[in-house]
């Protein structure tokens, strides 16, 4: 807009600067050229009435350009705002549906597929994604979990023969006696591990072979 008002106004400024030069080389004996007939004596105060009548159209000229070209600027602005708003709207409720997704609701959120036209392949697509991620997270934690039951009867059996064992021999040496010590706390730690990762799948109550 600016570039348009700029050139609109040097385009009406030259043709009003060639108008005023064309009556400031007034010619009387000439056919070709525009012919006005002016007192000699008021010539000169033609010229400079003239003159300065052009100067003033081409202030005013320039300020009705500036001014059409700041409401040209504003509306459109306005316009680019409005319609990048509403373009974007749509993007906006897939990013809010999208944060309430997270690992334990794989499952149950889903983005809408058909509120949205404009984002419908790309909702399809996420959703196919979540499913393949949900059956992924549900495999692992169906591992985790049949992995802990197997692991906690042996750590149990293990612990409990480790306890046995210190109290059948309560004299045995100090070598005995910290190896004992070193392995219990090996198994209690063990032990630990195995209930973080029944906490972990949600799969304690899963039953054991």
């Amino acid at each position: 807009c600016i570039c348009l008002n700029l050139l609109l106004y040097r385009s009406g400024a030259t043709g009003m600067d060639n108008l005023n030069g064309y009556v400031l080389q007034y010619q009387q004996n000439d056919d070709e050229n525009l012919m006005i007939e002016i007192p000699d004596d008021q010539m000169s105060d033609f010229l400079i009435q003239f003159s300065q009548e052009v100067y003033d159209a081409k202030a005013v000229f320039g300020r009705k350009g500036w001014c059409i070209t700041a409401a040209v600027t504003l509306l459109s602005a306005a316009i680019a705002y409005f319609v990048s708003g509403k373009a974007l709207e749509p993007l906006k409720k897939l990013a809010q549906q999208a944060e309430r997704i997270d690992q334990d609701s794989l499952v149950e959120v889903r983005l809408e597929e058909n509120t949205i036209p404009e984002f419908r392949d790309l909702s399809q697509s996420v959703n196919r994604m979540l499913d393949r991620l949900a059956h992924s997270f549900d495999l692992q934690r169906q591992f985790a979990g049949n992995a802990a039951h197997e692991l906690k009867t042996p750590l149990a059996i293990m612990q409990a023969k480790l306890e046995m064992f210190a109290e059948e021999h309560p004299d045995a040496d100090s070598e005995i006696t910290d190896l004992l010590r070193f392995q219990t706390d090996q198994v209690s730690r063990l032990a630990s591990l195995v209930r973080t990762l029944l906490e972990m799948s949600d799969l304690q109550s899963i039953p054991r072979e």
